[in-house]
């Protein structure tokens, strides 16, 4: 019950005024806006844009507002190149949230959602990419020059990538596939891509999984092989961290003739030992030139968010050890010898700490108020826990309320 008192004191007494625009492409009771654009073009920063059933045109922002839609039925759809769901130069201070959101590409299938020159906070939760029939259904995920953003349970249910470049990004707890490599008549042979790639910034992976696309055949064209499950470019300074889970695993896609390892490219990294390596046709599972730390990195995974149920946490630490769990609001990232620090703790809450069992793992249930004014906000979580003779820091595990 303390949990809980301290928790939601924190989250009522910090939520901010803001409008929620109904937005229905069938025009039904209530309805705001029949489309997406004309939506985002009305709403200030703080506004939430609740998005029923339907099919809708995309849109480019720089607002931070909160688009939620109905998980597996909100569909935002485009016909070409141009059409891409983009945010882009959100100032500081400001956060941008999109859940349950269906990207569906129409047109020649090569992308779904960009994040750019991002200062503020980007929130991306429950993301779903589907294509067109031809040549292969699939959706990614870009993400460049961006402070800080959040990823939770994206791509449970079809094919997403994700790219990181220059970034400072978590992830949690999801489902990332590459693009097959597949013969397409219109822009040639398209090579496979891998699950994950990342060329600078902190990208920081807790219980997911990352596979390589596969590779395919043709007889015009030279074989094309398959993918690794992350592909660390080592062009720029780079922190990349693959933490423990339920299944945490990286593999690298079915290919032809090439070994292909499941973590490839070059650069450091941390790795923890529980996560499950494949790579194809005996290539070592990690690349020679990537330099890999392993240790026991903890990971934190949140679910739910819907007002009046639960939200759970699920810390994968070591076993019986204690962990404390923090929420609050997302500051400048810190660096300190024992992780990363997302969260700003002069505005967090510290929780008392709870236990993990004998396989390492700590949950915690927290009852959400039925209160509307917390509709839109995005909560962050860190956890801290002894590893060995010290502390180490979880990743940032984020979620939206809604």
């Amino acid at each position: 019950m303390r949990h809980c008192v301290l928790a939601w004191s924190c989250l009522i007494s910090s939520a901010l005024a803001q409008r929620t625009w109904i937005v229905d492409a069938a025009n039904g009771a209530g309805t705001d806006f029949t489309d997406l654009p004309a939506a985002e073009a009305a709403a200030v920063p703080g506004d939430t844009l609740l998005v029923r059933s339907g099919t809708y045109s995309p849109f480019t922002t720089a607002k931070g507002v909160t688009v939620i839609g109905v998980r597996g039925q909100t569909v935002i759809r485009w016909t070409n190149a141009l059409g891409i769901l983009r945010v882009a130069n959100l100032p500081s201070g400001q956060t941008f949230a999109a859940y349950g959101l269906v990207l569906e590409n129409q047109g020649l299938n090569i992308g779904a959602l960009s994040l750019s020159g991002n200062a503020g906070h980007v929130h991306i939760e429950g993301l779903e990419c589907r294509g067109a029939a031809y040549p292969v259904p699939s959706g990614g995920l870009w993400v460049l020059r961006c402070a800080s953003v959040t990823v939770l349970d994206c791509g449970q249910q079809s094919d997403v990538h994700l790219s990181c470049s220059s970034a400072n990004v978590a992830i949690a707890g999801c489902r990332l596939r590459g693009t097959k490599a597949v013969l397409d008549t219109r822009l040639g042979f398209r090579a496979a891509g891998p699950g994950l790639k990342v060329d600078g910034g902190r990208v920081d992976v807790a219980d997911s999984s990352m596979t390589g696309g596969d590779g395919a055949v043709s007889f015009s064209f030279p074989p094309y092989d398959s993918a690794p499950g992350i592909s660390l470019v080592g062009l720029s300074p780079t922190v990349l961290r693959v933490r423990g889970g339920a299944a945490p695993a990286i593999r690298a896609g079915l290919g032809t003739t090439l070994p292909i390892s499941a973590i490839s490219g070059a650069g450091p990294m941390e790795l923890d030992p529980r996560v499950q390596l494949q790579s194809y046709l005996g290539a070592p599972l990690i690349d020679p030139n990537v330099q890999a730390t392993v240790r026991t990195l903890p990971g934190l995974r949140a679910a739910g968010g819907v007002l009046g149920g639960n939200l759970s946490l699920t810390h994968f630490g070591e076993a019986t050890q204690p962990c404390v769990l923090a929420v609050g609001s997302l500051g400048t990232i810190t660096t300190l010898p024992f992780g990363d620090l997302w969260l700003d703790l002069a505005a967090a809450v510290i929780l008392p700490p709870i236990f993990a069992d004998g396989a390492g793992i700590a949950s915690l249930t927290l009852p959400l108020p039925v209160n509307p004014t917390l509709g839109g906000r995005v909560l962050p979580w860190q956890a801290g826990s002894p590893v060995g003779s010290g502390l180490v820091l979880s990743n940032a595990a984020a979620v939206l309320l809604r």
